[in-house]
């Protein structure tokens, strides 16, 4: 499931608990405000939330950079931090991966 499917699904339940308790609950009518705000803050967030679902979806599995020379001599040399800083593009999960395959390779 996407981060936006999962959002989805949590404000759809909220709206139709708040519409079905809309005359008998008082905080019914502030729960459908704050589904307003909250829908049109992910419309204004969209872009933000797909970037979110390419790199951390679960369901992709991450892996290593051992075959990577350029990248293993840094890895290397560099604390993790600054590595991790260096590669932007790499995962926490990745450098984990990696040093976990290279305190087994040797």
């Amino acid at each position: 499931m996407k981060l936006s499917e999962a959002i989805e699904l949590v404000l759809n339940e909220a709206e139709t608990s708040a519409l079905g308790d809309l005359s008998e609950n008082e905080n019914s009518q502030d729960v459908m405000k704050a589904l307003k705000i909250v829908r049109k803050f992910l419309n204004w967030e969209g872009q933000d939330i797909q970037l979110w679902e390419k790199e951390w979806n679960p369901e992709i599995a991450h892996s290593d950079f051992t075959d990577d020379e350029d990248k293993m001599k840094d890895f290397d040399e560099l604390t993790k931090e600054d590595f991790l800083s260096s590669y932007n593009y790499i995962t926490e999960e990745e450098y984990n991966l990696t040093r976990i395959k290279q305190k087994n390779l040797t």
